[in-house]
């Protein structure tokens, strides 16, 4: 295999085995329709085992285009219902049959516009083939009858088209589009069809003579002749032909019951699932581990990347009769491929925004090596069936990026190494050409702990020394990381994936519990007074710190020990009470209060934490009730700004609370904290035991004033 400086050659993908195809839409619409669906993938199988019939044709170009201009006459009628083809001239078509359109298509719009309201409001989204069978009343039956009389065949795929009210335009640009393309080739738009047509068949005689030959197998016939999937008509078979002269493809035309709406949500879905256009390059590794491979290698050419593994290949059912739907993920049973159909999927932008081209093999075990091809064609998505020549077992995928850059496959380069940096190496080597991205996980390291979620083991390793950043991995993959003071890489259990496409997580309760868990077993044990970490993990912004959730989960001795690593001069125990502060100056009340825990900002619903007012109904004791009474009576001094009013503290009408202590870390009798409003009491103080009552007011007014103007 050759590495990046070379291209890939397209011819040595390919070979020369036949290739069935037709638009992605028209396969998913199919599939919803079971029976032909079935009947679809059986023909397919029994083509794709043939020799590519015209793998050695050599044609005449303009007989080619001689052929292609007499299908596009027959192809007339497809679009407008025109009786007597044979008789009129071109200049009949667009003189004649195009104004006699546009007049019966402004008559129904004509009798639309005469219906009340709501019954208009009804019909605008909806398909003609809809209106005609399933709308029909009372109401609606001029508008019917309109549209019973324009000139569209019964069997048109226009009758399909989601919305009635622009097939106008839509049927006039496609004619026209046919009308251009013959007259590139006939200059006399006077001469009969008819006689046009003869003359064509005649200049291409022996192309036509040729794909006859060729083309006269049982096996492409049984595909061409189906009713829905063909056409009775030879022309049909010569225009597959044709195509598989030109296209290397069999291509299958649009089925008529796929409307346009399916093929836009079809192209809408892959294009906006995945809005990290490169995502394919992880997801690809992610179902190589699913598949028990034991490596993927990635190898970049100038034009295109090759991603390959050694994993258990898809059988044919699933290859081909699931991998290709957006919708699906063959994670079942014992052979989990595929999560949400994004590796398979995400790639596809590459194909309809660049018009790249993707060989996808799949070699299983007693199985033929097959091949599915994303291509564009007539500006729609297709994909192709056949076999492959590949001999090794495993999935491979090539893929030929004709806008390929040196900055893209930096980028991408630089994608792979980041995200795939963790992949346990003991199970799966991740290479990118002649290295190994991830030879050096953290998750080979000796510290790392594992943690069990409902029978799924995940990996933890926290270093609380060095300064780096927390990684949350999904499947192995780097999801989502941030900056932090110490280094940690964790596993998120797979039943918490992140949204495709997108690496943020919903964080459940389930989630939330799981970082508890991951807090109290990993991280709390080894966490150190002094480090820069332990003020981190208080941080009260969800965003940027997924364990503030901890204490919900948390018993209160756990926390307990938490805190004691940041209070290191608090005399902290089993009794000491955890008091929330919803907006205050937590860090001075921490700093006057030895026993005791003040938080701010933290959530409310916990048990064992209690708000401010209920820890100073909590810390009254008999000494202190002796002395309230002097208290209260000293507050009433003005200068000191304190009121007490009908048993209640004041400070211009905001009620103080006031707490008592006998741990205070002050020694003033008092402390009056403006931020949280409250008056710390501390009842050790020897001024509630004076007994010269001049002595005791005289001290404690003066220490009001100093709490006051503190």
């Amino acid at each position: 295999m050759a590495f990046l400086g070379e291209k890939l050659d397209r011819n040595n993908i390919i070979g020369n085995k036949l290739e069935v195809s037709l638009p992605l839409s028209s396969l998913l619409g199919l599939k919803l329709q079971g029976q032909l669906h079935r009947e679809l993938m059986d023909s397919i199988y029994d083509l794709i085992e043939l020799d590519n019939p015209m793998k050695d044709l050599q044609f005449n170009e303009e007989e080619r285009q001689y052929l292609e201009t007499m299908l596009t006459i027959d192809e007339l009628p497809e679009i407008l219902a025109i009786n007597n083809l044979d008789e009129l001239t071109l200049k009949d078509v667009k003189e004649k049959i195009i104004p006699e359109f546009n007049e019966k298509f402004n008559e129904l719009r004509k009798e639309y516009r005469g219906l009340e309201k709501d019954t208009a409001k009804s019909l605008i989204n909806k398909s003609l083939h809809f209106i005609l069978t399933r709308e029909k009343n009372e109401y609606t039956e001029k508008m019917i009858q309109a549209a019973e009389n324009l000139p569209i065949p019964k069997e048109s795929e226009s009758l399909f088209y989601g919305n009635w009210f622009l097939i106008g335009d839509k049927i006039k640009k496609t004619i026209n589009s046919k009308i251009e393309s013959i007259e590139e080739i006939i200059k006399d738009d006077d001469k009969k069809l008819g006689e046009l047509k003869q003359e064509l068949r005649k200049q291409a005689d022996n192309y036509i003579t040729e794909i006859r030959t060729r083309m006269d197998k049982e096996e492409i016939k049984k595909l061409a002749f189906h009713s829905e999937l063909g056409s009775k008509e030879e022309n049909y078979i010569l225009s597959l032909g044709n195509k598989l002269a030109t296209e290397g493809s069999i291509i299958i035309p649009k089925i008529k019951s796929v409307t346009e709406h399916m093929g836009k949500d079809l192209t809408d879905l892959i294009k906006y699932q995945f809005p990290d256009k490169d995502i394919y390059c992880i997801e690809e590794a992610s179902n190589s581990k699913d598949a028990s491979a034991k490596y993927i290698k990635y190898i970049f050419f100038k034009n295109g990347l090759v991603m390959e593994d050694d994993g258990q290949a898809m059988d044919r059912a699933h290859f081909f009769e699931a991998y290709p739907f957006p919708y699906i993920s063959i994670k079942k049973g014992k052979l989990n491929i595929g999560r949400f159909g994004a590796g398979s999927k995400a790639k596809l932008v590459e194909v309809m925004e660049n018009k790249g081209e993707i060989f996808v093999e799949s070699n299983p075990e007693g199985e033929d090596a097959m091949m599915n091809r994303y291509f564009m064609f007539n500006d729609e998505l297709h994909i192709g069936f056949t076999l492959s020549d590949k001999k090794t077992p495993g999935l491979k995928i090539s893929m030929l990026m004709p806008n390929l850059t040196k900055e893209g496959i930096a980028n991408k380069k630089q994608l792979i190494k980041k995200k795939l940096k963790h992949f346990d190496p003991k199970k799966m080597d991740i290479l990118l050409e002649k290295s190994k991205v991830n030879k050096d996980s953290l998750l080979r390291k000796e510290n790392v702990q594992t943690i069990d979620y409902k029978g799924e083991p995940n990996r933890i390793y926290f270093n609380p020394e060095k300064k780096g950043e927390i990684t949350f991995l999904s499947g192995e993959v780097d999801i989502n990381h941030m900056k932090t003071p110490f280094e940690l890489v964790m596993e998120i259990p797979l039943q918490f994936q992140p949204i495709e496409g997108r690496n943020d997580f919903v964080y459940t309760e389930e989630l939330r519990e799981y970082m508890a868990n991951v807090f109290r077993k990993t991280i709390l044990p080894r966490l150190k007074t002094g480090q820069k970490s332990l003020e981190w993990f208080v941080s009260n912004n969800l965003n940027q710190n997924p364990f503030q959730q901890f204490e919900q989960f948390a018993t209160k001795d756990e926390m307990i020990d938490f805190y004691k690593l940041i209070f290191t001069d608090k005399d902290l125990t089993k009794d000491s009470k955890m008091v929330k502060i919803t907006d205050g100056d937590a860090e001075t009340l921490n700093r006057l209060v030895n026993h005791d825990i003040f938080i701010k900002g933290r959530n409310s619903e916990i048990d064992y934490m209690i708000t401010l007012e209920e820890y100073a109904e909590t810390t009254k004791t008999q000494d202190t009730d002796k002395t309230l009474f002097d208290i209260k009576k000293s507050m009433v001094m003005h200068e000191t700004g304190l009121d007490y009013k009908e048993g209640k503290f004041h400070k211009k009408t905001r009620k103080i609370t006031p707490i008592y202590v006998n741990d205070a870390c002050f020694e003033e009798p008092f402390f009056y904290s403006r931020k949280n409003n409250c008056l710390l009491i501390n009842t050790d103080h020897k001024a509630f035991s004076l007994e010269d009552k001049s002595k005791k007011d005289f001290y404690i007014s003066q220490m009001l004033k100093v709490a006051a103007n503190g």
